[in-house]
């Protein structure tokens, strides 16, 4: 969502990394983004550990708790509201997965 001027209720942007035989370690940060987004990190096995609040233009990275493989990203407050914990599990739809 990087140079975004809006964020809609309810829309996300969901990023799939390539697989690689082990998931994501690294960490992402803000430094384009205008909006105040949620992070949401996801492991190999759709569950989400980590919910990261950014902040617009800030270059400090924000890490996962663990690796990850998927994150969606939102618009600040939109995990809360929509009651997504920790804990969690998605379903990845099969043509994302096979796009890895």
């Amino acid at each position: 969502m990087a140079h975004g001027q809006r964020g809609e209720e309810r829309r996300g942007y969901a990023i799939c990394l390539p697989q690689r035989g082990t998931s994501c370690h690294s960490r992402l940060w803000m430094q384009n983004t205008v909006l105040p987004l949620d992070i949401m990190y996801f492991t190999a096995k759709n569950k989400l550990v980590t919910i990261a609040e950014g902040k617009p233009f800030d270059e400090k990275s924000l890490p996962a708790s663990e690796d990850y493989q998927y994150v969606i990203e939102m618009k600040q407050g939109s995990a809360k509201r929509l009651g997504i914990k920790t804990g969690a599990t998605i379903d990845i739809p099969a043509d994302l997965k096979k796009a890895q």
